[in-house]
């Protein structure tokens, strides 16, 4: 028999790796969460502030604001100051109380010049912004129609030649114009809050949150284009939130360190967190009938046996190896011994999984070319018509 792979781990990006092998735990109720901008900003959350797999737009989780003080805030820099020129902040949000003032974003401080604040306002249950031009003149104007409860809501706080405009699910709800804004403070930008007294503090879902800076992203009604997915950053994107937070386990592609081929799976376990979590790829069918031994390569930062390779079959079993990296720094070839195994438990293999029997530190793992070698019999291989 010829060797037969199980997955040479050719993953060619990260989405295809996390594609195939998809994480038991995708980091529900941590508070970590990541700025994927173009700068990468150190993100503050405050209060109880945590990542929601429950309730999301997209990707995996959302942002949840209990309403007592949690925020997001970013610390002052230079991406929030626009100067007079365009700029776009938008993202999602849902909103399940109405029985307060709840600020979506702003940076705002004593009504100082050139600041402003976008927030729900209960009197009347529509968005408001409250903006304040180089002058310290106040331009506080409501939308016009209602901001509806426990829905998700686009919202897009566009400025452009020297008009304001703010977007609900893409229809214009307000516009300042002229704003004559020069948008230069030292105050940091909140997400969720306005000011660092976390005045009317948001309560409900944020996802999927963005600053663009020198871009103005829409400058008329895009109500029938809504945006269908996670954004990618650009140049122009200065802050980007899409509050998925941080798996404790995830697979990434390396191009790097690899046994064979082009790729390698790399799997990165963080302390504590990432105990018994799996990485698993599904909807597999591999017939390994009178196959007697598999063959595995691990790479590891940390010596010890702290994860196991996992077969499943479609009766309902499992073929387990406890994985013991035994030198740090480069592959180990694992031997998987199956000859034990009845073929009626090994002919049609539907998942293969990587769970983490050991996390008391961080560690990262390099996988790669799992498969099963030819099969020798006497001294002929049977491989074809090798003999």
């Amino acid at each position: 028999m010829a060797v037969l792979e199980l997955d040479y781990m050719e993953y060619a990006n990260d989405a295809a790796a996390q594609a195939a092998y998809v994480t038991s735990d995708f980091g529900d109720g941590g508070t970590v969460f990541p700025d994927d901008g173009d700068t990468g900003h150190n993100i503050t959350a405050g209060g109880n502030v945590q990542v929601d797999t429950a309730e999301k737009k997209f990707g995996t989780a959302s942002g949840l604001f209990d309403g007592t003080g949690d925020y997001l805030s970013a610390p002052d820099h230079a991406d929030w100051d626009f100067g007079t020129g365009d700029y776009t902040v938008d993202g999602w949000f849902y909103l399940t109380d109405d029985t307060a003032n709840r600020a979506l974003c702003g940076r705002y401080d004593d009504e100082s010049k050139d600041s402003w604040v976008l927030r729900y306002r209960t009197t009347d249950n529509k968005l408001q912004i409250y903006a304040f031009n180089s002058v310290g003149v106040r331009s506080t104007i409501s939308a016009t129609n209602v901001f509806t409860l426990n829905t998700w809501h686009h919202v897009a706080l566009v400025q452009y030649s020297d008009t304001l405009v703010v977007y609900v699910d893409g229809v214009v709800e307000i516009t300042i114009d002229p704003m004559a804004q020069n948008i230069d403070n030292d105050i940091p930008f909140y997400v969720g809050a306005f000011n660092a007294a976390i005045t009317s503090p948001w309560i409900g879902w944020i996802d999927e949150f963005r600053v663009s800076k020198g871009i103005a992203r829409w400058t008329e009604d895009f109500s029938g284009s809504l945006p269908s997915s996670e954004y990618s950053s650009d140049g122009d994107t200065k802050l980007l939130l899409h509050c998925n937070g941080i798996p404790p386990l995830q697979s990434y592609s390396e191009s790097t360190i690899k046994q064979q081929g082009s790729y390698s799976l790399k799997a990165i376990a963080l302390i504590t967190d990432s105990l018994n979590d799996t990485l698993t790829k599904s909807g597999l069918s591999i017939d390994l009938s009178d196959r007697t031994t598999l063959k595995l390569y691990v790479r590891a930062d940390r010596a010890g046996t702290n994860i196991q390779a996992r077969l499943y079959d479609s009766v309902g079993g499992w073929i387990t190896k406890d994985v013991n990296v035994t030198s740090t720094g480069t592959f180990i070839e694992i031997d998987v011994d199956i000859s034990g195994v009845s073929n009626a438990n090994k002919s049609d293999i539907t998942k293969i999984e990587f769970k983490i029997l050991n996390a008391d530190n961080d560690t990262i793992y390099y996988i790669d070319n799992f498969y099963a070698p030819k099969v020798v019999v006497g001294n002929a291989i049977l491989f074809g018509i090798n003999f």
